[in-house]
């Protein structure tokens, strides 16, 4: 009987631990970067749902149903805003029915030019659904006032369970 009760965990360990190393992408065609197409989100922001394709095209971002998308990194950029201002950055997902979820945030000080950038990692992941929007909104530390900002995001598709 305790031959039998090892053996038998020992299998329920095997199967646990490879259904939590399972999630990723399972092909190169899985993997996804996606940009800011300029495209306002519903609550405010900008909408990061334009998608590279393998040979540099660009075309909407389109997540099949059954499948979710799950963003592990995000770039994000402002241009021509005082120098030296702190800019907070708010990641959300929105819906076009009225649901905006806070997801992730960051913040850094514009150089002297103006310029400002930024760069999270989200381990796991987020997960972005179909009719979902992945959306940045950057506003000023000192004015409170929302400034232009545009994202990059990195991720991959997978079947959503």
């Amino acid at each position: 009987m305790r031959t039998v009760s090892v053996g038998l965990l020992i299998l329920l360990f095997a199967a646990t631990t490879a259904n939590a190393a399972g999630l990723g992408p399972r092909k190169a065609s899985d993997l996804v970067m996606i940009t800011a197409s300029n495209t306002d989100c519903p609550f405010g922001g900008e909408a990061i749902d334009l998608r590279f394709a393998a040979d540099g095209t660009t075309s909407a971002l389109v997540i099949p149903a059954g499948q979710a998308l799950v963003v592990q990194s995000v770039q994000w950029r402002t241009f021509g805003i005082v120098a030296y201002e702190h800019i907070e950055l708010l990641l959300s997902l929105q819906t076009a029915t009225g649901v905006a979820t806070a997801v992730a945030g960051d913040g850094s000080i514009s150089d002297s030019l103006g310029g400002n950038a930024g760069s999270i990692q989200i381990t796991p992941g987020v997960i972005v659904r179909p009719g979902q929007t992945l959306c940045t909104t950057c506003t000023s530390a000192f004015s409170s006032q929302t400034v232009q900002c545009l994202g990059t995001a990195q991720g991959f598709l997978t079947k959503d369970k």
